[in-house]
């Protein structure tokens, strides 16, 4: 055997000499740290296979700046303001005050985040399988969905009574008081998002909950769902605000259009991204996973589907939808079942 030492770094240096005298009761198994070594058993402390931090489970020689940044931050985590403030607007139940924890992976590291979740059946419904629409993973970007997020989501619509004007009547249905609640049974805005059983048949018939919180309560329904209800809310509220500044009229067939325009782009765009990580695999010599278009027709269905090659096909309903609103333009997108063949 050799003479090894270690350097500040971890890195093992061995002598040339060989030693052929070494004692059994001397030697103890050498201690891992990341990819170098950390020292004997018996003088390296902490042991990173024995110790980790409370709510979490990385290894010590593992752990990154985002665990870390997470565990210093969860002892002044705050929920978001709009879990307190919505139940007393609409005058519910309030949420439930023990918040669950969930662990999330990535398929490399893991992290305990906290799920808001209601417990009474006349509160507002749990908020948390909003977070996934806003992220990057999904078919929307954050221009998408930044209007509802702060103009709905945490109330900052910018009203006429709060701008102090002698009008306080609603912009758009001219019935009640404009408020962010009253939005949600705003009889323009419901016949807008009933618009949406045209094109997903199995969506239920809009009520104030399911408009402000984009239908979240209804798991059975697929994320196409709310994406296509975030859209709605993203052009609603830039023609809502356009009332009052352009001193223009509110008109529900543009606000579809528009909808419907940028849902199919979206769509569109994830066909760039398929092929595109489909010749990645080809180029390592690799085959795609069986199940390698999965998550990219869960983002979709049931109004569009993806191809093995990135092809996008349309569903009946909408095709047949945007048939009948002259949006012929719209279906040059999609992709032939003849062409495919």
């Amino acid at each position: 055997a050799r003479v090894a030492s270690i350097d500040s770094k971890g890195r093992v240096a061995c002598t040339p000499t060989v030693t052929s005298t070494l004692d059994p009761d001397t030697t103890y198994p050498a201690v891992r740290w990341g990819a170098g070594y950390k020292g004997p058993t018996v003088t390296s402390y902490p042991l990173p296979s024995e110790f980790s931090f409370e709510g979490q489970a990385t290894p010590l020689d593992r752990l990154t700046v985002k665990h870390l940044t997470l565990l210093f931050t969860a002892h002044v985590h705050k929920p978001p303001s709009c879990l307190t403030s919505w139940p007393r607007r609409l005058r519910v139940q309030a949420l439930a005050t023990c918040i669950p924890t969930a662990t999330v992976s990535d398929g490399r590291h893991s992290a305990t985040i906290a799920t808001p979740v209601s417990v009474h059946r006349n509160s507002i419904p749990t908020l948390a399988p909003l977070t996934q629409h806003f992220r990057n993973t999904g078919l929307l970007s954050f221009k998408d969905w930044h209007l509802y997020f702060k103009h709905i989501l945490h109330r900052a619509l910018s009203t006429r009574h709060r701008r102090g004007e002698a009008r306080t009547v609603c912009r758009l249905c001219h019935r009640e008081r404009e408020s962010c609640a009253h939005l949600g049974r705003c009889r323009i805005i419901a016949h807008l998002f009933s618009r949406i059983k045209l094109i997903i048949p199995d969506t239920p018939a809009p009520s104030r909950d399911r408009i402000l919180f984009c239908y979240v309560e209804d798991q059975r329904l697929p994320l196409v769902t709310t994406t296509l209800c975030l859209l709605l809310w993203k052009f609603t509220l830039i023609d809502f605000y356009r009332v009052d500044i352009d001193n223009v009229t509110f008109k529900a067939d543009d606000v579809w259009t528009a909808t419907l325009t940028r849902l199919v782009h979206a769509a569109a765009s994830k066909c760039v991204h398929i092929r595109s990580l489909r010749r990645r695999y080809h180029s390592r010599g690799e085959q795609p996973p069986p199940r390698f278009l999965d998550r990219f027709q869960l983002l979709v269905a049931p109004l569009f589907s993806y191809g093995e090659y990135g092809q996008l096909y349309f569903s009946e309903a909408l095709t047949r939808h945007l048939k009948c609103r002259d949006l012929h333009h719209l279906l040059d997108y999609a992709t032939k079942r003849d062409d495919a063949a």
